[in-house]
């Protein structure tokens, strides 16, 4: 701490305590539970990769599969593997080292998750599995990779309580990855091997067909199922450059409940559609309308805005304007009232709303003083619990002049806030425990015009009156069935 000391007098301090940092160790094992001798490990702030990413340490894995990292912060730390969407096995574990105690985290421990996966009634091989703890950006606080064999079976390791997302991904022209949600798992500290069969299992279908008008090309560049949120829900189902001939689309596996439909057909536009699944719903129909527009509408982006995100009234059609040697232009769009976000989809009051109207050609003006106004930093908050694990569902806020803010969206154990240059305090409470300290956040003009999201966290203290479980006190490296 800072020290102020008065000439000619004599302060006294108290004790002081010089923590050397926190040491995190343990046994890296495969799927299979087999120790792996020389597994590269970093110790770093981020999953993947950032520009703020800081290398807190690397390590190798010993003959026994043992590996140990010292010095660590009390903050969050990712213990990942380097180019962990080529790997297999646990790839990622997040956590908060405590510098007084020795914090054991065996990789490819817990139950065995396995299942065979079929897609369009046949197995799909040698495809990417993925299991995560959480939903959507929850990525990196546990997750692991399996490889589908060639009648289409897998087994991946779930190391930690928790409701997890199974996902498989597929490499394509439009995206280098694809990651398809197939359904969410609950995996108790109880649980021993969990056998899911055969994946999707056959639960409710939907049929989808849509028209390609001649005008607009013979293929759309992909369409694609979300559940819940057309833009935060994860992906169902995505076809790249769908044909006609193809369809009707069928998607089994679907649960009753609220889906969008989304088409592209041009790059930086997308045409979306909401539907409703009934419980009574075993096969439904859909015909996909296709928005009838004829309006181009161009324009220059100002200098030091590199993109803006537009919506129409109807929240049907939305996408993104960027310039293109000095200037964007975006075709067959309908008429009506658009409103437009700098950088992020996060439409608020502060968005620009602009009548387009039923003409061949509009000329859209947005100034640089406008844009700037709405620039915000995306900030993710990860929650932690007394012992620097994954917290799960707690309820987490921010407040800032006698405002509070609610997330933008709020997933298992991240919330996701859009936040203009200011201070800010996050709060968070989980059955009465509340922080263990003041978390601040500082958003400055610097963040809002970055191109990344922050990532931070908040962790939580034993309830009052309550003594922490802690963590477990260091052991030494091992083989034995305790760790397998």
């Amino acid at each position: 701490p800072d020290i102020t000391v008065k000439r000619g007098r004599k302060n006294r301090i108290g004790k002081v305590v010089l923590k050397s940092g926190g040491i995190v160790e343990g046994v890296y094992l495969g799927n299979d539970g087999k120790p792996l001798a020389g597994i590269t490990l970093y110790a770093q702030n981020h999953y993947g990769f950032s520009t703020s990413e800081v290398r807190h340490g690397t390590t190798v894995t010993d003959p026994n599969g043992f590996y140990r990292f010292e010095k660590l912060p009390e903050e969050m730390v990712f213990i990942v593997r380097p180019r962990s969407y080529q790997q297999t096995g646990t790839v990622s574990c997040g956590l908060i080292p405590d510098s007084d105690t020795d914090t054991r985290l065996d990789f490819g421990t817990g139950p065995v998750i396995s299942g065979r996966l079929v897609i369009d009634n046949k197995p799909l091989a040698n495809t990417r599995m993925v299991l995560e703890l959480g939903q959507w950006k929850s990525q990196g606080l546990y997750r692991c990779h399996a490889d589908t064999d060639a009648d289409g079976n897998f087994s991946l390791r779930a190391g930690r309580p928790g409701l997890y997302m199974l996902s498989y991904n597929r490499r394509g022209k439009v995206s280098t990855t694809l990651t398809t949600k197939l359904l969410d798992i609950a995996v108790s500290a109880e649980d021993k091997d969990i056998k899911l069969g055969t994946i999707p299992s056959q639960n409710k279908t939907l049929r989808v067909r849509f028209d390609i008008p001649e005008a607009q090309g013979k293929q759309r560049r992909y369409f694609c199922l979300r559940k819940d949120d057309p833009i935060y829900g994860p992906y169902l189902f995505w076809k790249e450059e769908p044909l006609a001939a193809e369809m009707p689309y069928e998607i089994d596996g679907l649960k009753s409940g609220t889906y969008y439909l989304t088409t592209a057909l041009q790059i930086g536009c997308q045409y979306r559609h909401k539907i409703e699944i009934a419980e009574t719903d075993d096969i439904l129909d859909v015909t996909l309308p296709t928005p009838k527009g004829s309006v181009t509408v161009t324009g220059s982006l100002p200098e030091g805005i590199n993109h803006v995100f537009f919506r129409h009234e109807s929240q049907n059609v939305s996408g993104i304007l960027f310039n293109r040697d000095g200037a964007f232009r975006q075709e067959n769009l309908p008429a009506g009232r658009y409103q437009f976000m700098a950088k992020w989809t996060c439409f608020d009051e502060n968005a620009t709303t602009v009548d387009i109207p039923d003409q061949p050609e509009f000329k859209l003006e947005l100034t640089l003083e406008q844009l700037l106004g709405q620039l915000k930093e995306r900030v993710m908050v990860r929650i932690f619990d007394e012992n620097g694990n994954p917290a799960e569902n707690a309820a987490v806020w921010i407040e800032s002049e006698d405002r509070k803010i609610q997330p933008a969206f709020q997933g298992s154990y991240s919330s996701l806030f859009y936040l203009p240059e200011g201070d800010y305090v996050i709060y968070a409470q989980k059955d009465k425990q509340k922080a263990a300290k003041p978390y601040r956040v500082r958003v400055d003009k610097y963040n809002t015009a970055g191109g990344e999201s922050r990532e931070t966290f908040i962790q939580l203290k034993a309830k009052a009156g309550e003594k922490s479980a802690g963590k477990p006190k260091k052991r030494h490296p091992t083989t034995d069935t305790e760790c397998a």
